[in-house]
């Protein structure tokens, strides 16, 4: 219920439904600076944005903390670095397009001329890896990935793992997210050049347009300008769990700031990364998947990025080739959703109106809140939640996941408006009606 992996969040499905969008070329931001401070205000989420616009940077704005501690708190800049998780697999496929393009690689290159031993090698592709059609599992959805996530894992240990882990259905049958297609690629890039993923994206892309705070992280360092990620528990920032860069690696490791992310967007674009042809492949889509890149509808045009999840950090970017626009926001902290930040920001810019969130809640009695705590359990749902009451707040925490607060619309009906979770309570008949991205279940409590 609540993911803390690097795979790609697609939590921007659908951005919004919009008649083409009309602007000048004057732009009044102060709306976005009003949400910043009413977010920073009821400790909704912390992070940075910033919009771009063919090329030049209109806005950048930070809220919250990229350190909090006892001893300490790190205001977040514009020069703030955060974990981008799955937007670095845009990076990994403008590397092995850059391949192609100096004739090292094709997009029918089978996976066996690298890595014969993985299952079905011999009939998976560049291509197929790229749009998530190869078949390998994801082997971030898996528990036991939660036990080693943390530790640093070598090349050989990864491939080990996907190996291990096996094919979930035939190349090119059908497409679904894998992460591990995304580590290979990688790889495969270090194979063919002889250089490290870290000196690649350094000198394949971020010399080539200049971004300046973008590299391969190597762990949350404080002292040079890094988020960390948190989450809000009991009235304070909570550091939450670090997944050591080897694991995420290609497919969600890299470093940057907004400011960076919608220069590179902006720069992939323009061509000035890839020829058009190469541009026109990875934007090409499969079942919704590109190559290393999504599309998201925006009425008469599109938009094209990718979203990110690692630890609690989340980060998105979209570009629209209609408009020339760019937005990135990235979140070392999130209890409002970061989509709905970017359609707020996205509302602005084409002046169609923006509506403010309520984030007032209610307080419950203790005494109450008593009442709902217990094991429940569906027969739909393979999990059990559990619901405890911690220092007069509710809290529920799902089979092998990180327990999350709960706030009271009603006496009865709370929300973990991150997930977008409501789970409503009738202790009367031990039941309670959870709800998620409108799935409905009825939970019974032992």
């Amino acid at each position: 219920m609540i993911q803390h992996i690097f795979s790609g969040l697609l939590f921007l499905c659908v951005l919004i439904a919009l008649t083409q969008p009309s602007y000048s070329e004057v732009y009044d931001f102060t709306p976005i600076d009003s949400l910043f401070k009413l977010i920073t205000k009821h400790n909704k989420g912390m992070g940075s944005i910033a919009i771009r616009k063919d090329g030049k940077l209109l806005y950048s704005n930070s809220m919250g903390f990229s350190s909090v501690n006892s001893s300490v708190q790190k205001k977040a800049n514009s020069e703030t670095g955060y974990r981008i998780g799955s937007i670095t697999k845009m990076f990994t496929s403008v590397l092995i397009f850059q391949l192609i393009e100096q004739g090292k690689l094709t997009l029918e290159t089978p996976l066996s001329t690298f890595y014969p031993t993985i299952k079905n090698a011999k009939s998976i592709t560049i291509s197929h890896l790229l749009n998530h059609r190869s078949g390998i599992h994801n082997y971030t959805d898996d528990a036991d990935y939660q036990f080693y996530m943390q530790a640093s894992k070598s090349k050989k240990e990864i491939l080990e793992i996907i190996t291990k882990k096996g094919v979930d259905f035939e190349p090119n049958e059908k497409a679904a997210y894998s992460n591990a297609n995304y580590m290979i690629l990688g790889f495969i890039a270090e194979d063919i050049t002889k250089k490290s993923y870290a000196d690649l994206i350094k000198t394949s892309i971020c010399e080539k347009i200049d971004l300046k705070r973008t590299y391969l992280g190597k762990g949350v360092k404080e002292s040079e300008n890094e988020a960390q990620s948190y989450i809000f528990l009991n009235t304070e920032y909570n550091k939450t769990t670090e997944t050591h860069p080897s694991v995420a690696y290609s497919a969600g490791s890299i470093v940057s700031t907004p400011e960076d992310v919608t220069k590179f967007i902006d720069a992939l674009f323009h061509n000035k990364l890839l020829k058009k042809e190469s541009l026109d492949k990875m934007v090409e889509l499969v079942e919704n998947y590109g190559r290393g890149i999504f599309r998201y509808p925006f009425d008469n045009s599109w938009l094209f990025g990718h979203t990110g999840g690692i630890d609690n950090f989340q980060s998105m970017v979209a570009y629209d080739t209609e408009t020339g626009f760019s937005v990135s926001y990235i979140a070392n902290a999130v209890a409002y959703p970061v989509n709905d930040i970017v359609i707020f920001v996205l509302s602005q810019i084409y002046k169609r109106g923006v509506v403010y969130p309520n984030f007032e809640t209610m307080e419950v009695a203790e005494s109450i809140l008593k009442t709902y705590e217990g094991e429940y359990t569906s027969k739909k749902v393979p999990l059990t939640l559990k619901v405890m009451v911690k220092k007069g707040k509710l809290f529920a925490q799902a089979t092998g996941q990180d327990e999350f607060p709960l706030d009271a619309l009603t006496e009865t009906k709370f929300e973990f408006l991150p997930a977008r979770i409501t789970l409503e309570f009738e202790p009367q008949k031990n039941e309670m009606k959870f709800e998620q991205g409108g799935l409905k279940y009825t939970f019974i409590r032992k």
